[in-house]
Parts: structure tokens; sequence; C-alpha cells
């Protein structure tokens, strides 16, 4: 009777603890949920508020800045109306859309009203995503004062830090700025190729001269001379063609797709020749590339010749750009692609019918195709494209 009275009151006991514990963690519980929320409104408060001020001071300070107005009283007024951080920030958002006098008297006056000194002062933060927004804020200032500030930020522990310092110093353009910004990236390389062409991209749109040397001085690797000169062509810098024709002929394949590719963009006729050659490369891809490549130049008849020998290539992304080229060299092209249909191969006639699809031909070679028709009756699968394909150029003219 005792040990059952101990057994009762022990669980009693214990389920008291357990409500007592239960209780406490939903109590906790709901305190921490309305600290979030009262955080969280007092945030959109201040974000409502802070954003309401730098309306007003776009509207304050966004006309004389249109107007040539005078700019150190307009920034004077701002400032006692809404306050140093909307002035800063709109005339921060201000410098990245101007050049010259005027984005260097922005700057100046970034530096007076001690903005650059407070993001600089904010960079020097424990925290990585501090001193990332700090030195993101600090390009858009610019300056003599923040490029200083940039540097230094240039080689700081952190990668986050390094890549932002770096891409602030590109944006300043400034040929100092410019060389720390590559130096930086020389000895910090990053492992992610997306991160390395991005540098790269960005280098050629603000000093694709600065690039070009960075290409041609040979202290690059062969993949990242890859995404320079990549970065190159798609700035259309045309004094990269000379080092572009040079690595046509270069050990590393990837580095000889490149290069023809590049020149296939920058519409390099004097090295048609060259790219040519290519279309022979013992790799598919090089081959393909360069395929792809002459579709961007004139081409003579022996060109074209060669290229009609890619559509018996053993790998079809070879077949199917010669085909895509020649398809888009006029009728003389097209000419091509109907006399691989007249021969034996399969594949070469299925490559030459689809991209005949993408392009208008004469009536001669309507004809032609029609002459063929009953060649490919015991193909369904060849006979088929070859009937849609007279269909459309008929319903076309």
């Amino acid at each position: 009777m005792i040990g059952g009275y101990l057994s009762q009151t022990f669980g009693y006991t214990l389920f008291m603890i357990l409500a007592a514990v239960v209780l406490t963690l939903g109590a906790v519980v709901t305190v921490v949920c309305f600290a979030l929320l009262a955080h969280h409104m007092l945030s959109s408060r201040r974000r409502q508020y802070r954003a309401a001020l730098v309306a007003r001071a776009i509207k304050l300070l966004a006309p004389v800045v249109a107007t040539g107005g005078d700019l150190d009283l307009a920034v004077a007024d701002a400032r006692r109306r809404v306050g140093d951080r909307a002035v800063a920030e709109v005339l921060r958002r201000a410098r990245l859309e101007l050049k010259g006098a005027v984005a260097s008297q922005l700057s100046r006056l970034l530096s007076e009203m001690g903005e650059t000194s407070r993001l600089a002062q904010e960079a020097r933060s424990r925290r990585t995503w501090k001193r990332t927004a700090a030195i993101r804020g600090l390009g858009e200032c610019g300056g003599d004062q923040a490029c200083n500030y940039l540097i230094t930020a240039a080689q700081d522990p952190q990668p986050a830090v390094r890549r932002a310092a770096r891409d602030a110093l590109l944006s300043d353009r400034r040929e100092e700025s410019v060389r720390a910004a590559v130096i930086s990236f020389l000895d910090d390389v990053p492992k992610r190729s997306g991160w390395r062409r991005e540098f790269y991209s960005r280098l050629a749109s603000v000093a694709s001269g600065a690039l070009l040397d960075l290409t041609t001085s040979g202290k690059l690797e062969p993949r990242e001379e890859k995404l320079a000169l990549e970065a190159l062509g798609d700035v259309r810098e045309r004094r990269a063609i000379p080092h572009a024709r040079a690595r046509l002929s270069a050990e590393d394949a990837e580095l000889r797709a490149t290069a023809v590719r590049v020149l296939g963009k920058l519409g390099d006729i004097e090295s048609e020749q060259s790219m040519v050659r290519l279309l022979d490369d013992p790799e598919s891809f090089v081959r393909s590339t360069a395929a792809r490549a002459i579709e961007a130049i004139p081409a003579q008849a022996s060109t074209l010749d060669a290229l009609g020998k890619r559509l018996t290539d053993p790998v079809w992304w070879v077949r199917a750009n010669a085909a895509h080229t020649l398809a888009h060299k006029g009728e003389d092209g097209a000419q091509i692609l109907v006399e691989i249909m007249e021969g034996s191969d399969r594949y070469a006639q299925q490559i030459s019918i689809s991209a005949l699809t993408h392009v208008n031909f004469s009536r001669a070679i309507q004809e032609r195709l029609e002459q063929l028709l009953p060649r490919f009756s015991s193909d369904p699968e060849t006979g088929a494209m070859l009937a849609l394909l007279r269909t459309a150029q008929g319903a076309a003219q």
C-alpha cells in the first residue's frame, strides 16, 4: 500500500515537472516570437523612413545634377533637410551613372561630408558582410581617398571582400585603380571559373587595353588566357586579332577553339585560311567551333568546299555547325548541301535538310529537291523531312 502511494506521488511530481518545463518553454518561445515581431516591425519602419528621406533627397538634388547648377549649395541645403545618410546615398547612386567633372565633384562632396571616412571605418569591421558592403560603398564614392582604402581592402583575408574591392577599383576606371585590381587578381586568382570569367569580362568593359596587355604578357596559364581572350572578343576589341591569330596554332586545344571563335566574332577576313585549317583539327570541338566561326566572315569557294567535307564528319556537332554555316552562305552554300543530299551518307543528308529549313533558297534549289524526293521514298524519316522542307519553302515563296 505504501509502495503504491509512493509510486503515485512520484508520478504526480514527474508530471508537474514536465508541465512546468513545457509551460516555461512555451513562454520563452512566445517572448522570442514577440521580440522578433517587434524587431521586424521596427526595422520595417526604419527602412520606410529611410526610403522616404532618400526620395526627398532625390527630388532636391536630381534637378541640380541634371542641369549643372550649384551642386555644393544644393547638397548643403539637402543635408539640413534630410540628413547626411540620405544625401550620401543619392550622391553615390548618381556618381555611378555619371563621368567626367561631375563625377569628380560628387566624389569630392562625399569625401567632404564624411561619407568616405564613415565607410572606411565600417570596412575595418570584424564582420565580413559589413566590410564587403562598406567596400562596395567606397567604390560608389570614388576619388583618391576611397581608392587608397580599396587598394588596402584588396588584400583582405576574406575572398568576398577582396573580390568586392577589385570590382570597386575597376569601377573607378583610372589607370592606377585598374592596375591595383589586376595585381590583386594575379596574387589571388579565384578557384571558380565563374568568378574569373566575371573579372575578365568586367576588366574588358572598363579597360580593354589593360586586359589585352595582361593577355599578351605571358603571365596567364592557358585556361586563364582563354577566358581573357573570350572577354576581349565579347567587347569586340580588334587589337586582340594578332594575338588570336597566333593562338590558332596553340598546343592547348581549348585555346585554339577560343582563338577561332574570337576571330569569327571580330570578322577577321584575313584569317580565313587559318580558320579553315582548323576544320581538320584532331579535336572535334575545335572543328565544330571553326565551322561555326566561319559563318561570320565572307567565305571563298575553297572555304565552302572545306565545310562541305565536314558534313560527313564522324561527330554530330561538327556536321551540324558546318551545315548551318553553309545554309547561311547564300546560293553557293545551298548548292553544296543539295549535292551532299545526292550522295549516300544518310546522316549528312538529314543534317543538310535540317539546315536548309532555316533559310529561303532559290527556285532552282527547290526544283532539285523535288527531283530528289522519289529517291528517298524508301526512307520514311528522310523522305518526310524532305517533303516538309519542300512544303515550307513553297509556302514561303
